[in-house]
């Protein structure tokens, strides 16, 4: 399925708003639009220049017939989660040598229980 310039543009103001959310605000942010494999989004970060690139894929595959504003959201929420645990990561692969895989996997495992909690509340609230 291919992913509007509009969607594009809404996934960027996901972004800030959850950049915002967890005063995320030591990092400079910037988007790329572009054809990925495998990926929805993902974020490119590095923690000594303080530059985070946000990156939304121009086409997912999907079985729905269309993308919806609040499934373009929901992903942003999770980039930025991404973000918000991404300097624990590599720290963490740094100093204690743990294969990515693993701490990757626990990274993920609590970006659900974000999705679960402070995302869940947050997109009911939007629909009211």
């Amino acid at each position: 399925m291919k992913i509007t310039q509009n969607q594009f543009k809404l996934f960027q103001a996901g972004v800030h708003e959850w950049i915002d959310f967890f005063g995320l605000k030591e990092w400079q942010i910037l988007f790329l639009f572009e054809r990925m494999e495998n990926n929805r989004a993902e974020i490119r970060f590095d923690c000594v220049s303080g530059i985070a690139v946000f990156v939304l894929n121009t086409r997912w595959e999907t079985e729905e017939e269309w993308v919806t504003d609040t499934i373009i959201r929901k992903v942003a929420f999770h980039e930025v989660c991404e973000l918000l645990l991404g300097r624990l990561v590599h720290i963490t692969n740094q100093r204690h040598g743990t294969t990515e895989d693993g701490v990757e996997e626990e990274t993920h495992r609590i970006i659900r229980t974000l999705e679960n909690t402070i995302w869940k509340q947050w997109d009911e609230e939007e629909e009211r």
